[in-house]
């Protein structure tokens, strides 16, 4: 079904009102197409080769061309909200099948949600925070799953979709602010919800001027916010070559926060260190390891050697010996690994607390 907007332009409007349209189902059924989450459950706790209808969601697939659209097929706002509750709060706490699957499986389905959306052309301020708790899992599934190996994560394609999502949350946000009337004041959660949006994107944007150049344009009450002005201080100690100003400043940014920051820590590590075997070069003295280990947010003094070592840093007995000329410029970026520091701050919060918004919360 189409209707028809103000100015005269149709836009369809969803008629499914289930997770996954009836169509899909009886052929994915048919077919044997049934991922393990949406496999009933037997009564000895494992997963049986029945699919489980109501646990079964729409799948993402790439628009054809001459492929007719049904309104059948697609699922309006609430039933939208509703399966993002499900995936969000449900789905990603399932221990019985790996999160390498359980990841595939979500950022699947939230692909043919945002799809759904786009189809409808939603931009309201509950279409905005659907994406935003998008771009929630996949800042947690980047952390989460940095340690896997390509057949279970693929960074690159995870990131791809975190920035498309991350656009498209933004722009949303321009569109609303454009809608707005100038006089009318904006409520505390807008407020709040523009603000991570804006942090969240220079953090992931980190150290790229037109990140920080974006930031300059923003609303006074994003702008001048202490979250953005907290991220706005590590991008521009960045940029002046403060790298320990960096990592402390990091400290104290909120978890979803933290995992928006995480892939650029080995950066900004190596920055420090390379800074530092020259600022600090001296035979005869050595920077205790619990010390650097802290002052460079290491999880501990032996992931501190690996790295010195790695830069080919001298390690000793009494500590780190840095040397002008010894560090290792052509040595490979560390890769990212999962630190205890950030896992304390995330054991703090459960997944849904993490990922849905207040207002999108079960």
């Amino acid at each position: 079904m189409n209707n028809t907007r103000e100015n005269g332009s149709e836009y369809l409007v969803g008629k499914c009102m289930g997770m996954c349209p009836n169509a899909e189902m009886r052929l994915r059924q048919r077919e044997r197409l049934i991922h393990p989450l949406e496999m009933a459950v037997g009564e000895n706790g494992q997963r049986t080769n029945v699919a489980q209808a109501r646990f079964m969601v729409k799948e993402y697939s790439r628009s054809a061309a001459g492929h007719e659209i049904k309104a059948s097929d697609i699922r309006p706002q609430p039933v939208l909200v509703k399966t993002l509750r499900y995936l969000l709060s449900n789905a990603c706490n399932h221990t019985d099948v790996r999160w390498a699957k359980v990841y595939q499986f979500i950022s699947d389905r939230l692909q043919a949600i945002q799809q759904d959306m786009c189809i409808q052309s939603l931009c309201n301020f509950q279409a905005v925070r659907i994406h935003q708790a998008v771009v929630r899992f996949f800042l947690y599934a980047h952390y989460r799953t940095c340690e896997h190996d390509l057949s279970d994560f693929d960074p690159y394609l995870n990131k791809t979709q975190l920035i498309k999502t991350l656009t498209i949350m933004i722009n949303m946000y321009k569109d609303l602010d454009l809608q707005r009337d100038p006089k009318e004041e904006v409520s505390s959660i807008y407020k709040n919800a523009r603000i991570e949006a804006e942090g969240l994107y220079m953090l992931v944007h980190f150290g790229d001027t037109k990140a920080l150049q974006h930031s300059l344009e923003l609303p006074e009450y994003t702008r001048s916010s202490e979250l953005v002005m907290l991220v706005l201080q590590m991008n521009l100690s960045w940029f002046i070559g403060n790298y320990v100003r960096v990592l402390r400043l990091a400290a104290h940014l909120p978890p979803i926060f933290i995992c928006a920051f995480h892939p650029h820590l080995t950066a900004v590590q190596r920055k420090a260190l390379k800074v530092m075997s020259h600022a600090y070069s001296n035979k005869m003295l050595a920077y205790d390891k619990e010390d650097l280990t802290k002052t460079l947010m290491f999880a501990h003094p032996k992931d501190l050697v690996e790295v010195c070592q790695h830069y080919k840093i001298e390690v000793a007995e009494n500590g780190i010996k840095f040397k002008k000329g010894s560090f290792d410029e052509e040595a490979d970026l560390m890769k990212s690994r999962r630190v205890r520091w950030i896992e304390d701050k995330l054991d703090a919060l459960s997944l849904s607390e993490l990922f849905l918004p207040e207002e999108l919360a079960p």
